[in-house]
């Protein structure tokens, strides 16, 4: 999830990993914020918000939390 409005982030081969297709954002394979070489702004706030997770018998679980997008800091909203 896009920490500036909240978008899908998707996952693309290749130089930036993920990319916010609403707004730009870019972000490294670690979830921080790239700055275009255009000169423009990245509109992220933050870099991507982590997750924790663990592998339990062989699966991934996760636990889920969404933060308020357009806040420079995590605040949770669920």
């Amino acid at each position: 999830i896009c920490p500036h409005l909240g978008c899908s982030v998707g996952v693309q081969a290749g130089t930036p990993p993920f990319l916010c297709p609403c707004h730009r954002s870019s972000f490294t394979i670690e979830g921080a914020r790239i700055e275009p070489e255009d000169g423009s702004t990245n509109p992220a706030p933050r870099p991507l918000d982590g997750l924790q997770w663990r592998v339990e018998s062989g699966q991934l679980l996760v636990q889920w939390v969404r933060y308020r997008p357009g806040s420079p800091d995590q605040v949770p909203i669920s």
